[in-house]
C-alpha cells in the first residue's frame, strides 16, 4: 500500500487546462519572465530610464492618494474612490509589467505609456471633482 502511494507522488504532474489557456500562458511567459544566463544584459541607461519614469508615476500617484485620503474625511462623490482605486491598480500593474519585460524592446515603454495615461485620467477625474 505504501509503495503505491509513493509511486503516485513521484509521477510528474502534467499541465492541465484548456488549450487557449495554455497558449495565453505561453505567450505571457515569453514576454514576462525572469532573465536567465543566455539573455543579454540590460543597458543601465535603459533601466535607469524605466526606473525614473516609474518614480515619476509613483510621485503622481502619491499626490492622488493624498487627495483621496482628504476626500475620505470630507465630502466626496461616491464614484471617486472606486474609480481612482481601479485606475491606480491598472497603473501599478502596467508599471510592474514594464519592469518584468525590461528585456523586450518596446513593451516596457508601451506599458509605461499606459500607466501614464491612466494617471492622467485619474488627474482629470480629480480636477472634475
Amino acid at each position: 500500500m505504501t509503495n503505491r502511494l509513493l509511486s503516485r507522488v513521484r509521477t510528474p504532474v502534467e499541465r492541465l487546462g484548456i488549450p487557449a489557456q495554455q497558449a495565453a500562458r505561453d505567450a505571457l511567459v515569453t514576454h514576462f519572465r525572469v532573465p536567465g544566463t543566455p539573455d543579454p544584459e540590460v543597458r543601465l541607461r535603459r533601466l535607469a530610464g524605466i526606473a525614473a519614469w516609474a518614480a515619476a508615476l509613483g510621485f503622481g500617484g502619491l499626490i492622488l492618494t493624498v487627495r483621496l485620503m482628504f476626500g475620505m474625511f470630507t465630502t466626496v462623490a461616491g464614484w471617486y474612490p472606486p474609480a481612482i482605486c481601479l485606475l491606480g491598480l491598472f497603473g501599478i500593474a502596467s508599471t510592474v509589467g514594464a519592469f518584468g519585460s525590461v528585456h523586450q524592446r518596446r513593451l516596457p515603454w508601451v506599458l509605461l505609456g499606459l500607466a501614464t495615461s491612466t494617471e492622467l485620467i485619474a488627474f482629470a477625474l480629480t480636477v472634475l471633482l
